[in-house]
């Protein structure tokens, strides 16, 4: 079993301002690049919300200057206030007395307060909607997977509009008999336990509050010696604003988190109990969503297995690997790689280019923004560092590394989220890190530098981050809650929207799995002039167009409409005019009927 790694050597007091130094400098540039990459870059397409721009871009612009503003000045004031010489000998953190009083109750304590204000904050903050359609499609399969099924059937008489009713993310059979989540369903199938009492938006919530538990388990497990750095440990996470926020949405990343750092303590504790479960709950966790959270995340530490030469146990845990990826690419195989809406990977993929360096680095700063200030000095430091860290340590480094590397090949940005959502899931290696940073600046600079930056840190964290976080994210999401709630109790039968008409137009597109809702939203993109009829003869006047001045109204950009010819009501039908007197014709035998397109593939727009 391998041993609990010790921390490397403390480094030079003039080694460690000299990456203060290129700290401050990092912060420096990201302010002043992020917005000059936003505001003049080729992005301007993007940046216009009237001609469809990606809200990346828009959050960016209106949400970031103030915070890299503020990430700057810390990092700078820590670099000046770094140089004056200390003041006390080289110390630990705290002393052992003052820590001995911080025991479970406490961390109990912190991880419900964590519940507490996470499941408040869904309604308060994020209204209860799936914003995305992300969170949306993890929710519709929530719902299949709760009525005891793995795919919804589609009712019959509404098979040949399933294209039109079909949500962004969703894969139908081209039939149009059923259909069923692109994403992979372990987050789902959690989140359906919970919707099967009520209670889906409360997963999250409970996702963070265990996450506490263990990021404060997983600090013990590497620095046995070092219960300080674990308390700070739980500190960075919590004040993390990225955590903090997203734990409110119906995203599965708070659960890639809790299973990453439900692993890293198995692995850690070192026994064999420990690693024959690890590879099982890293199986769980390929099959949340998509692999590649779980899969950055745990490579450093399979490699160091490799490194130290246990091949019955990388035996052990290839297997059990291999095995796991084969179910879950069986499940794909099975029920989406052949539907209409599944993932391509020729389309995800592409080639890095200038774009998505400049894409990169706005997210990198996004990674930065959304931590308290000082956390986010100290994981820029340490990574100076790295060349002092011990192995574990480095693999926990790694991991953060790869998570943002890795992004590099999306042709895309994330579109919405609230911080830089693809590297959540190694947020608990961020904060073991920032702890480890805060111990050693202590050992080279002193306790009463540190501590008065961790305090000064809070404050702004809680008096200036959260807040105005906060206000941002609900002034944001407001509007499009309520066109969701508009939209879903219009008095109709069908509702028909032009997707073309208002910004993520095509998320309006939102129908319960199984169809019990009323009124049906449809698609006019993949609605054709006989479905059209089809819905005139059968529905009536209770066919209603959602026009671009209803969504306008709740202050969601709305512009003309893309389509050449009106959405409704239907084309009549052209009857052939009357024959002229003469003799009669021949009777002419029936044209065949042609069949009927397919349904048409969505490309993601985000």
């Amino acid at each position: 079993m391998p041993s609990t790694e010790q921390p490397g050597e403390v480094p030079s007091a003039e080694l460690a301002r000299a990456w203060l130094d290129r700290t401050a400098a990092a912060f420096a540039l990201l302010l002043v690049l992020g917005p000059l990459l936003a505001w003049q870059s080729g992005w301007a397409i993007a940046l216009d919300r009237t001609r469809g721009g990606s809200t990346f871009f828009v959050q960016y612009r209106r949400h970031e200057p103030i915070f890299l503003a503020l990430m700057a000045t810390v990092a700078l004031a820590t670099a000046l206030i770094a140089r004056r010489p200390a003041a006390e000998p080289r110390t630990s953190m705290f002393s052992p007395a003052g820590s001995s009083a911080w025991g479970a109750r406490r961390l109990i304590g912190a991880a419900v307060l964590v519940f507490v204000v996470t499941a408040l904050g869904t309604w308060g903050v994020m209204h209860a909607l799936p914003l995305s359609m992300d969170e949306y499609v993890a929710d519709f399969q929530s719902r299949i997977f709760a009525a005891g099924r793995l795919t919804a059937t589609v009712p019959s008489e509404w098979q040949r509009f399933t294209a039109a009713l079909r949500p962004v993310y969703v894969a139908a059979d081209h039939d149009g008999t059923f259909w069923v989540s692109s994403y992979w369903p372990v987050y789902s199938a959690i989140r359906a336990v919970f919707a099967a009492s009520g209670a889906a938006t409360l997963l999250n919530p409970v996702l963070a509050g265990l996450s506490v538990v263990l990021v404060y388990a997983c600090s013990r497990r590497v620095w046995p010696n070092e219960t300080p750095r674990a308390w700070l440990a739980v500190a960075f996470l919590v004040s993390s604003s990225q955590f903090v926020f997203t734990s409110m949405s119906a995203y599965a990343m708070p659960a890639h988190l809790f299973f990453n750092l439900l692993w890293l303590y198995a692995f850690l504790r070192g026994d064999r109990p420990g690693w024959i479960v690890a590879p099982i709950i890293g199986v769980a966790a390929l099959g949340l969503h998509n692999p590649f959270p779980h899969a950055l995340f745990v490579t450093p530490f399979l490699f160091q297995l490799l490194k130290q030469k246990r091949w019955s146990w990388t035996a052990y845990f290839g297997v059990v690997y291999a095995a796991g990826i084969a179910l879950w690419f069986a499940w794909m195989q099975a029920l989406q790689s052949s539907l209409s809406g599944a993932a391509d990977a020729s389309q995800v993929f592409a080639v890095p280019g200038l774009p998505m360096l400049g894409i990169q680095g706005l997210s990198l700063s996004l990674l930065l923004s959304w931590q308290t200030p000082v956390f986010a000095v100290l994981l820029v430091w340490i990574a100076f560092a790295w060349r002092t860290l011990a192995e574990t340590e480095r693999n926990l480094l790694a991991g953060i590394a790869l998570s943002f590397l890795f992004y590099f090949f999306f042709p895309r940005p994330q579109g919405h989220g609230w911080g830089y959502r693809y590297t959540y899931a190694v947020l608990g290696n961020m904060a073991l890190l920032g702890s480890l940073g805060a111990a050693r600046m202590a050992e080279v600079f002193g306790r009463s530098l540190v501590r008065r930056l961790l305090i000064a840190s809070a404050a702004l964290t809680i008096f200036v981050q959260w807040p105005i976080r906060a206000w941002q994210i609900e002034r944001y999401v407001r509007p499009f809650a309520r066109a969701h709630e508009y939209v879903a109790h219009i008095d109709a039968d069908v509702v028909i929207v032009d997707p073309t008409t208002s910004w993520y137009g095509i998320d309006l597109i939102r129908n319960d799995p199984f169809l019990r809702q009323k009124p049906k939203i449809l698609s006019a993109l993949y609605l054709r002039p006989a479905d059209k009829r089809a819905l005139g003869e059968r529905f009536g006047n209770r066919v209603h167009l959602l026009e671009a001045r209803e969504i306008a109204q709740f202050g969601i950009p709305t512009y003309p409409s893309k389509s050449k010819r009106p959405v409704w009501p239907p084309d009549p039908v052209t009857r052939p005019a009357a024959p002229p007197p003469g003799p009669p014709a021949s009777p002419a035998a029936p044209a065949p009927s042609s069949p009927a397109p397919r349904s048409v593939r969505e490309s993601p727009t985000r």
